[in-house]
């Protein structure tokens, strides 16, 4: 008899990443450039009529109940799991190059895999996104008609990395929505930085006279490939908008008359070129070039005709 329980990769377009799942206990979940299965929990369930308990499809190990560490009351107790698995007469699978389904009780799982051919770059950007789109769709489905009660459905799993964990969104939302979601554990502290960049790029403190990026508030000493670099996260990763005034300055500390003929300069003291002089660390202007619409350089700068 041929078994259900083998593991599927499921994956966008391109992506070198992939949800898997199929074997039995903690061998799928999510990676991304891994190579392998994670070898996480994964926890697909929905509640009994009774309420109280969830019955599961069979695709993690044993959970411990972590409170048990910390309540004196219940040490050496054996509590009560509230997952269980569906036995395994209850489940079935179906699968097709597209869709990837399991059934048990009330519960239908569905993985949906993009199966399409990967359009061209000339093609409708409707089309393009469609298909290219970073993300696969799960649908769950829970037939209630016969219950007397609301019941509880959920997906979820337990990553490796203990501080990646999935994080209840109801908690941060406002009351906008609710559920669960893996959150990036880094978004307080980003959300710092952007505070304290937007409180110290002030003349006076972090910006010159000129509008120019001071890299110490206590120093006149700045380096452009770390300008550059200091720009690029604040525009990518803390969202602020770049500043024109900012990028004229940095520019005409480069195309000042006794700056020019060192073409490129890493070491700017207050305005001035004093070190690094072609430094190849110069070469971080990239991020700072790519999209800004670059004027060309005066003749003025340019070195004399040949007689």
């Amino acid at each position: 008899m041929n078994s259900i329980y083998y593991n599927t990769q499921h994956s966008p377009i391109g992506a070198s990443a992939s949800f898997t799942l199929g074997a039995r206990g903690a061998k799928g979940g999510l990676a991304i450039e891994l190579g392998k299965p994670a070898d996480q929990n994964v926890f697909i369930g929905l509640e009994d009529e009774g309420g109280g308990t969830f019955s599961c499809l069979p695709f993690f190990d044993a959970v411990v109940d972590e409170s048990t560490r910390f309540d004196v009351s219940e040490s050496g107790k054996r509590k009560r799991s509230m997952l269980r698995a569906f036995k395994d007469k209850a489940i079935t699978r179906t699968l097709s190059p597209q869709r990837d389904t399991w059934g048990a009780g009330d519960l239908r799982f569905s993985i949906h895999s993009p199966v399409c051919p990967a359009p061209e770059p000339g093609a409708p950007r409707a089309r393009q996104m469609l298909a290219y789109v970073p993300a696969l769709t799960v649908e769950m489905t829970v037939d209630n008609r016969r219950g007397k009660k609301s019941r509880r459905a959920f997906f979820g799993y337990q990553g490796n990395d203990p501080y990646r964990q999935m994080r209840r969104l109801d908690d941060t939302a406002r009351g906008k929505f609710t559920g669960i979601a893996c959150g990036d554990p880094y978004g307080s502290l980003i959300r710092a930085l952007k505070t304290h960049l937007k409180a110290v790029l002030r003349p006076g403190i972090c910006l010159f006279p000129d509008g120019g990026w001071k890299l110490s508030s206590t120093s006149d000493n700045s380096w452009l490939s770390k300008v550059y670099l200091c720009q690029f996260v604040a525009e990518t990763i803390l969202g602020l908008k770049p500043s024109d005034v900012a990028d004229k300055a940095h520019a005409n500390w480069l195309l000042d008359e006794k700056n020019h003929y060192w073409a490129w300069s890493d070491q700017i003291l207050a305005g001035h070129a004093v070190g690094s002089k072609y430094y190849p660390r110069g070469v971080t202007s990239i991020l700072w070039l790519r999209g800004k619409k670059v004027e060309p350089i005066s003749n003025r700068f340019l070195p004399p005709a040949a007689e």
